[in-house]
């Protein structure tokens, strides 16, 4: 006698098919894991940096934090200070151009560089025959910064030109023009009109 055959699940039919064991798990290699699990975030996401590994082993291209001013005037009795320094890893080094031609602190006496910075300083005696066109230069093996150029310029000491003051007479009520003429300078003059025993007053730059 044979044995009955058992009926068997037909598709679609909505009985579910015998369970088949989950495919194994996909390993990654180790070094993308990592990277994925900082990509990820989370908790485990944190780079820790040992404490013997200090800020100063890192590399740091040159970056200005003191620039030169786009223009300074000078007077008879003003030395010539151009600022410059910058941060960086390894140590920068600093240089100077003028006129866009390289500029040697030592072969000028009266010119020095202040130490721990790329500062230049000029003696006010040099200032007329030195003035003219900056730009400091910061590098290190990974790069260099330039500052903006610092147009330098060294005037004499202004003097009113010689004039004949006379009285000024008008009837009162009427209006009366006083004039004033300084001397031209690169920099913009502040007026200030003094009258008998009262304080200056200054009047907007002309």
């Amino acid at each position: 006698m044979s044995t009955p055959r058992q009926p068997q699940p037909r598709a679609g039919s909505g009985e579910s098919r015998a369970a088949q064991p989950p495919a194994p798990a996909m390993a990654l290699p180790h070094g993308l894991g990592l990277l994925l699990l900082l990509l990820l975030g989370g908790p485990g996401a944190a780079i820790t940096i040992p404490p013997e590994y200090g800020a100063h082993d890192f590399l740091q291209p040159p970056e200005l934090t003191e620039e030169p001013p786009e223009q300074l005037v000078v007077f008879p009795s003003d030395d010539i200070v151009l600022k410059c320094a910058a941060t960086g890893n390894p140590p920068v080094q600093y240089q100077w151009t003028r006129e866009d031609q390289p500029f040697i602190p030592e072969e000028h006496g009266g010119v020095s560089v202040l130490p721990g910075s790329g500062t230049l300083v000029i003696n006010a005696t040099l200032a007329g025959r030195l003035q003219g066109r900056f730009r400091c230069f910061a590098s290190n093996a990974l790069g260099t910064a330039v500052s903006p150029e610092a147009n330098v310029i060294a005037e004499n000491t202004p003097q009113w030109p010689k004039e004949k003051v006379t009285p000024v007479e008008v009837e009162e009520g009427d209006p009366v023009v006083l004039p004033c003429d300084p001397p031209e300078s690169a920099v913009p003059p502040k007026i200030y009109w003094l009258n008998s025993g009262e304080c200056p007053n200054p009047t907007a730059p002309h």
